[in-house]
């Protein structure tokens, strides 16, 4: 626990306090394609560490439910917060958003890329193809759980917007 004085700024004549983002905007000052490439990588690195630490919180530590997962409905609105920010913000989103779908997909999941791969590596150990319709059944399955996740994840974004 930390304390802070904070002291309101004057904004048309009304006292505010907020919190924010305080994002280096690189797109709206003078760097090299150097830089720019190192800021991306390290951008893209956070991203993917976030994620990560976001799977921890969620199956390791439990300071996260699934109910605190967003979706379609949700990135919708985050978005739209995202945009009164700049197109930096925005281009910065959309980036976190991509390596975070990229990242989803390769999880080694049923009904997933990942799950496909995961698949060719045991028919690699094994020396023969897994039986087709068993791999059918269980991608079935894992398609079927992520509707429901998609459905329950959704339900919960549309509660969001009411409260």
């Amino acid at each position: 626990t930390k304390q802070l004085v904070i002291t309101p700024n004057l904004v048309d004549g009304t006292p505010k306090i907020g919190i924010g983002v305080d994002y280096e905007h690189p797109l709206r000052s003078e760097h090299s394609l150097g830089y720019a490439i190192k800021y991306s990588a390290l951008q893209t690195k956070n991203a993917f560490m976030q994620i990560f630490e976001t799977f921890k919180m969620l199956f390791v530590t439990k300071e996260a439910g699934v109910s605190d997962l967003a979706g379609p409905i949700g990135i919708y609105t985050m978005t739209s917060q995202v945009v009164t920010y700049g197109l930096t913000s925005v281009v910065i989103w959309i980036s976190f958003l991509s390596v975070n779908i990229g990242i989803m997909n390769l999880l080694p999941l049923p009904a997933l890329d990942g799950g496909r791969i995961l698949f060719v590596l045991i028919e690699a150990v094994i020396g023969r193809p897994v039986d087709r319709k068993v791999e059918g059944y269980i991608h079935a399955a894992g398609l079927i759980l992520f509707l429901g996740l998609f459905v329950f994840v959704s339900f919960n974004d549309v509660l969001r917007l009411f409260k």
